[in-house]
C-alpha cells in the first residue's frame, strides 16, 4: 500500500495564521494568534488528509539561491512584525515536542 508524506511550508502557514486572526495574548503578554491558527490549520489537515508521515519546512535566515539568482527577489517586502517573529520559536518547541520533523536547509525556502 502506498504512503502519504505531506511537507508543509511552515513560513507560509504562520504567515497567514498571522494576517487571518486577531492578536491574542497569554497571560504573560506573549503574541499567540500565529501559534493558535497555525496548529488550528496543521490539525485540520492531519485530520483530512491523514498523512502516514508530516514534516514542517522553515526558511533560515540569510541569502537563498533564489535571492543570489534575483537581486531584487522579495526585496519590497516589509519587515516582519516582532510579534510574529516571537512566535516561530513556540511553533517550532511544539513541533519538536509532537514528534514532529522540523527541515530546514540553508539557502533554500
Amino acid at each position: 500500500m502506498d504512503k502519504k508524506l505531506i511537507i508543509i511550508d511552515g513560513n507560509s502557514l504562520v504567515f497567514r495564521a498571522f494576517h487571518a486572526l486577531p492578536p491574542m495574548k497569554m497571560n504573560d503578554g506573549q503574541v499567540i494568534n500565529a501559534a493558535y491558527g497555525f496548529f488550528t490549520m496543521l490539525l485540520g489537515l492531519i485530520d483530512e488528509r491523514k498523512p502516514d508521515y508530516l514534516a514542517v519546512s522553515f526558511d533560515l535566515k540569510g541569502p537563498t539561491f533564489r535571492k543570489e539568482m534575483f537581486g531584487d527577489y522579495k526585496g519590497n517586502r516589509q519587515k516582519t512584525p516582532d510579534e510574529l517573529l516571537s512566535q516561530f520559536p513556540l511553533i517550532k518547541e511544539a513541533l519538536h515536542n509532537l514528534s514532529i520533523p522540523i527541515l530546514e536547509i540553508q539557502g533554500y525556502e
